[in-house]
């Protein structure tokens, strides 16, 4: 447990948080007599199997007599805790050493806690929206919080794609951290750019259909999960309301954007930069250059002069 620098007396989880907070809960269930916690698969004492915590220590007292709860809470949690820790790096090394259990931890778990604010309440809340849950195939928030990891990503590469290095990780905790800072001046606007992404998810899935949304055509794959680096690539043009307007307009645009998605599948260097290496640069650009031709294919159509210029810029060509 790494002690907060700007927080006296305040610790992060790095390893035990499930733990904690099965504890937590368990205690809570005790002093709260709830009937929604219950145990099972005791082995021990497997006549506590379906008992709420108090029913269980309430029974293990009338057998032994002594109040069992009492020697319950006053057992000592033992931790070790990590002082003077040079740089948050430092803590994602150890983190990934650690978390080499059944269970495999996220570095978003560990992300909420180093970079805490409004901006990370934020995407806490939002990413429970349906269209985000759908997009996974969740009915609930994810525990892994992978859901909250992919509204991030959005707003990594929607407002820092131009600073990216290659390096992932440190673009997500470059998001989190400058947005957290600014959010008191910028909260309507990081507000209006989700409901943006909200808005290019149901264009994705209005253009592309569930079949073809973010994964590949003639997928074998039955769990249709996405892929992370197109939902990243087609976000960025589809949160743009002149873009989803632009091709709306134009004439049997379904099946023009359903033939042109899968173009790019038949292009060896955009399958390579979806498969391989997909956090280096190169292959970052490429997809967003290569999106972005498509996209003004499909524009080239219409009666209008809007079209995608570059990877970075949209803007209205006079």
């Amino acid at each position: 447990m790494p002690k907060k620098k700007d927080q006296k007396n305040k610790y992060i989880v790095l390893d035990g948080k499930q733990r904690l907070l099965a504890i937590e809960q368990f205690l809570s269930a005790y002093y709260d007599n709830s009937q929604e916690f219950k145990l099972k698969g005791l082995t021990v004492y497997p006549e506590l199997n379906n008992k709420t915590p108090k029913e269980a220590f309430d029974l293990l007292s009338k057998r032994t007599g002594v109040e069992d709860f009492d020697g319950f809470e006053n057992n000592t949690i033992r931790a070790v805790f990590i002082r003077n820790w040079p740089t948050n790096e430092y803590l994602y090394q150890v983190f990934n050493r650690l978390n080499t259990g059944a269970v495999q931890l996220s570095p978003q778990e560990l992300r909420i806690s180093l970079y805490p604010g409004k901006f990370t309440d934020y995407i806490l809340d939002k990413s429970s929206n349906v269209e985000i849950l759908n997009l996974l195939q969740l009915s609930e928030p994810d525990k892994r919080m992978r859901d909250v990891e992919l509204v991030l990503r959005f707003f990594a590469f929607h407002y820092f794609l131009k600073d990216y290095n290659g390096k992932l990780k440190m673009l997500l905790d470059k998001t989190a951290k400058t947005l957290n800072d600014d959010w008191i001046s910028r909260e309507n606007e990081l507000n209006e750019s989700f409901n943006q992404l909200i808005e290019a998810i149901k264009f994705a899935r209005e253009v592309f259909t569930e079949k073809l949304l973010f994964v590949k055509p003639n997928s074998s794959s039955k769990s249709k999960k996405i892929i992370l680096v197109l939902f990243e690539s087609f976000t960025y043009y589809f949160a743009i309301p002149e873009v989803r307007e632009n091709i709306r307009s134009i004439a049997g645009y379904k099946d023009k954007m359903k033939i042109m998605y899968g173009n790019l599948f038949s292009d060896s260097k955009f399958l390579e930069a979806i498969e391989s290496h997909t956090s280096d640069r190169e292959k970052v650009i490429l997809r967003f250059e290569k999106i972005a031709s498509a996209i003004n294919g499909i524009l080239a159509k219409g009666a209008t002069s809007y079209k995608v210029n570059s990877p970075l810029v949209i803007s209205q060509v006079k």
